[in-house]
């Protein structure tokens, strides 16, 4: 008989796990069917070529969606798609969402023990911390665009103008996700001056 694999093992685990959930809920078992069903999202991406995406899920294909229905069908790993989409969010974001979870009293983490609930009651108080844009990649192109434009009308920002835009802004300088924040800011400041800066130039 041969050994059991790492992959196998988590599968195993995860599909032991949701049989558990029909009885009881438990924050650990869902983590269990959430890194199962991780495996099977990244083989499926990468069986569709979507292994380096940066497009969100929903952009990801019917192909995808087949693939991965099938696999969770395959593996016993399927359950109400809601939940399973929840699942993967909180998965996503596992590291953040547990450090806020660590925050909560006893009598709190053991009440919320469901993808959904976490994800509902982390969104809720991170909500002024969070800047993770829904659809980044035509919320930054928008304000490329912009600021493109423009360029092409001959007006530039100076810093003077850029300075108070990007120091009011909420932004860590290695992040990426801010990047954006502050893109669409300097974007936003050109539309509303630009006249003034026209003039000025």
């Amino acid at each position: 008989m041969r050994n059991e694999s790492d992959r196998d093992r988590v599968i195993r685990n995860g599909r032991a796990a949701l049989k558990r959930l029909q009885n009881d809920r438990s924050w650990t078992d869902w983590l269990a069917v959430g890194e199962a069903i991780l495996i099977g999202r990244e083989e499926c991406k990468e069986a569709c070529g979507l292994k380096d995406t940066n497009l969100p899920p929903g952009h990801w294909g019917g192909a995808y969606s087949r693939m991965f229905g099938e696999w969770l069908e395959k593996e016993k790993l399927d359950f109400d798609k809601g939940d399973r989409s929840r699942l993967l969010d909180v998965m996503d974001r596992l590291p953040a969402i547990e450090s806020w979870r660590n925050t909560l009293t006893r009598t709190e983490r053991m009440r919320l023990n469901h993808p959904s609930t976490v994800w509902r009651k982390w969104k809720a108080a991170t909500a002024e911390r969070e800047t993770l844009p829904q659809a980044a990649p035509s919320g930054w192109g928008g304000a490329i665009e912009t600021l493109i434009a423009a360029k092409r009308e001959g007006a530039f920002l100076r810093l003077t103008d850029v300075d108070p835009v990007l120091s009011a802004a909420p932004y860590r300088r290695r992040d990426l996700t801010d990047l954006a924040t502050v893109l669409s800011n300097l974007a936003t400041y050109w539309k509303r001056n630009k006249k003034k800066i026209r003039a000025e130039g």
